[in-house]
């Protein structure tokens, strides 16, 4: 059982000695630092900007994409390009994202901004698995200004040195990382795996021991601890510390991530000192959980073993055989699930849930096939390709959403195009009936006669109507009266009286000369103000009518156009997402495939051990029991 011990000390020291990945790292590949203040002068800019601060990334990435093919980016060209190859790097579009950030490289950038530019290049080629081009990146760097890119920059030249084995190459990159950045935790625990490879035990327990000093406020940095107290058990545990080893692993918390491998590591903490009973309290806890974690399944050989150390030959001989049945019923599960899969059933998922929902739902149904299936889903490569698949799906939606509108801006411009041909006649015949040359002669004759009325001899042109039809009854009498004088004689008494009546007239006109005048010139103004406003809708109406012939049909090819371009689109998206789900299921058969093969070698360990302890029971006195 030797082999099964140091199986299981490599499972949990792999698990707690891997390095922190780049993309485990605080900052995500789009940070870019916008947090400066600066005036946005072109809108589709700042509607990307907003996107991107409320950290709806897709719809800032298709925003910033739709603003550069219009060329509505401003004077913001250059930011924006940076953005938009930092979003495409984050959404895994690798070729894209160099090439746009390679451009704006060839413009002049702000220092900040073209430093990160510069950085996510090299994180390009790191993401493209290109290690050497990452490091030649890197190499070629200027020195930067910002602390927080320099902590990146050397958590990521840790990573590929970690990669190459170089653990003092790594070790040396940690060291430069600030202690007060975002990144110092992720820089200490890997600083802390570079020097455990070394062996260097004194310098990463050290490293280890800073790291836990600083407080752990939120999940991640929790998670963190726990894999630190894992990483250092298991480092006792390798040493022969058992003491050691078990006060690093009773401080992880048993409702964490990493409780099962503790667990495990527990158990033969205690199983190194010959304290099997002791062992076989974490081991049987490990036992009860969930079966699709490695550590539980060892912990399925680990019971059995420490009863036969135990000398407890009856209950090993039933663990053995209890662990061969929950591997045969594993294998089943996990058959099961292979078949799900081919038949559809990851497919058929995906598109329904979202990953947390498709998780919950999953490991609400207990055992069988459903926990692999959550297993998957809860993997960080899964999930990142769960998340690809439902970025195109929501594309998908948007696009499937325009195909069904066009047609309705089709429908509506046919209907304006009838309306418009239904009102055109009309129209036209408004357009001759309107005569501006007559209205402008009307125009000139009233300015003059407004013009006469304000001169001291030409009273009677202030006359209302009503006035002016007494000044002509007066005239006509008056005509009337000479002509009975010429027959009669003079008439003294009736001439007066007439003189007087117009005199009564005319006063009342000069009395209220002043604003009678006003009002003229009120109203002059008023018509030619009218006049010039039926002049302008005039002009806007004949330019309509040569308009909108060419309107019309400019309309129908944008619309034409578009429904063509999201047929297009709408194609190539349904292409790219059969491609994302072939990649999800071709990846989820080769996990669940690897986890077959793991449990078909423990199921044949337990065969060989419940081989061997029938045969000593055989031969003991008395036979087997």
């Amino acid at each position: 059982m030797r082999a099964l011990f140091q199986r299981g000390c490599l499972l949990g020291a792999l698990i707690a000695s891997l390095p922190l990945a780049a993309g485990d790292a605080a900052t995500p590949a789009s940070a870019f630092d916008w947090q400066a203040p600066m005036t946005v002068r072109a809108l589709p800019f700042g509607n990307a900007l907003y996107e991107h601060y409320r950290r709806d990334q897709f719809a800032a990435l298709t925003a910033l994409m739709v603003a550069e093919n219009r060329q509505q980016l401003g004077e913001h060209e250059q930011a924006g390009k940076a953005l938009l190859g930092s979003l495409q790097l984050q959404y895994g579009m690798l070729n894209e994202s160099e090439q746009v950030l390679t451009g704006a490289l060839k413009d002049v950038l702000p220092e900040s901004v073209r430093e990160q530019v510069l950085v996510n290049l090299a994180k390009v080629r790191y993401r493209a698995n290109d290690l050497d081009g990452s490091l030649r990146r890197l190499d070629a760097l200027p020195p930067l200004a910002d602390s927080a890119l320099r902590d990146e920059v050397a958590l990521m030249r840790a990573n590929i040195l970690l990669a190459r084995g170089d653990g003092a190459g790594a070790a040396t990159a940690l060291a430069n990382v600030s202690s007060d950045g975002d990144g110092a935790r992720y820089a200490l625990f890997n600083l802390g795996v570079a020097q455990l490879q070394q062996k260097q035990h004194d310098l990463a327990q050290q490293s280890f021991a800073t790291l836990l000093a600083k407080p752990a406020r939120d999940p991640i940095a929790r998670s963190l601890r726990d894999r630190t107290y894992l990483a250092l058990g298991y480092d006792q545990l390798r040493q022969q510390n058992a003491a050691g080893a078990r006060e690093q692993l009773l401080r992880v918390r048993l409702a964490g991530p990493y409780a099962n491998s503790a667990l495990l590591g527990l158990g033969w903490a205690y199983a190194q000192n010959g304290l099997y009973a002791q062992a076989l309290t974490p081991w049987l806890e490990l036992v009860s959980r969930q079966p699709a974690d490695l550590p539980v399944q060892e912990a399925r050989l680990a019971v059995p073993f420490a009863y036969q150390s135990l000398n407890a030959l009856p209950d090993a001989l039933a663990g053995y055989q209890s662990a061969l049945r929950a591997y045969e019923d594993e294998l089943s599960n996990v058959d099961a699930a292979l078949v799900a899969i081919g038949n559809g059933e990851l497919a058929s998922l995906l598109p329904a849930l979202s990953a947390d929902e498709a998780l919950s739902q999953l490991q609400s149904q207990g055992r069988g096939q459903a926990l692999y299936l959550s297993r998957l889903l809860s993997s960080h490569d899964f999930s990142e390709s769960l998340r690809r698949y439902r970025d195109l799906l929501r594309l998908r939606e948007v696009l499937a959403n325009w195909q069904r509108a066009l047609p309705i801006y089709d429908e509506m411009l046919r209907n304006h195009q009838q309306r418009y041909s239904e009102r055109a006649p009309k129209v036209e015949q408004m357009l001759g009936q309107l005569d501006m040359t007559a209205y402008d002669a009307r125009l000139t004759s009233l300015r003059a006669a407004v013009e006469n009325a304000q001169q001291l001899d030409n009273w009677s042109l202030l006359a209302t109507e009503k006035e002016r039809a007494r000044l002509q009854r007066l005239q006509r009498v008056e005509a009337s009266l000479q002509r009975l004088q010429a027959k009669r004689g003079p008439m003294p008494k009736e001439q007066d009286r007439v003189r007087l009546v117009a005199g009564v007239q005319l006063f009342d006109i000069i009395h209220d000369s002043a604003p009678r005048q006003w009002q003229q010139r009120y109203a002059l103004r008023e018509t030619e103000r009218a006049v010039a406003e039926l002049a302008q809708g005039r002009a806007r109406l004949l330019a309509a009518r040569d308009v909108a012939a060419n309107r019309f049909a400019s309309f129908g090819e944008r619309i034409a156009r578009q429904q063509g371009g999201a047929d297009g689109l709408l194609k190539r998206a349904e292409t790219l997402m059969q491609n994302e789900s072939l990649r999800l299921q071709r990846q989820a058969e080769s996990e669940l495939k690897r986890w077959r093969n793991q449990l078909a070698e423990y199921r044949l360990q337990a065969q060989l051990a419940l081989a061997r302890l029938q045969d000593k029971a055989s031969l003991a006195p008395g036979g087997a029991s």
